[in-house]
């Protein structure tokens, strides 16, 4: 009995293990992928910084629409305004047909 537990766990070891060779080896070439991909990217980022570099200027962002954002902030704030003011007309109107209605 004592030596079939020992087969049954050497078996199952050695099917793992054999799972894990398995799995090395299928990642063989995604790891020498990655290690070319590796060894090109500081040649790659310096090309990259040099072409950035001499590009053109940057355009400065927001100077110009500055003007738009405030007014298109301030009719969000009036709109908001109108909204709250409908809202308290109607919930005025409302109290007072309950009001009506108790009364009746």
């Amino acid at each position: 009995m004592r030596i079939r537990t020992t087969i049954e766990t050497v078996v199952q070891r050695n099917q793992q293990y054999t799972s894990s060779v398995r799995k090395a080896i299928g990642a063989a070439d995604a790891l020498a992928k990655a290690q070319t991909a590796a060894r090109a990217l500081p040649s790659l980022a310096a090309t990259l910084t040099t072409e950035l570099g001499s590009g053109a200027p940057r355009a400065e962002s927001g100077g110009s629409y500055k003007v738009w954002i405030l007014s298109l902030l301030a009719l969000a704030a009036l709109l908001l305004g109108a909204l709250a003011w409908a809202y308290s007309k109607t919930a005025d109107q409302r109290r007072s047909n309950e009001m009506r209605v108790r009364e009746k």
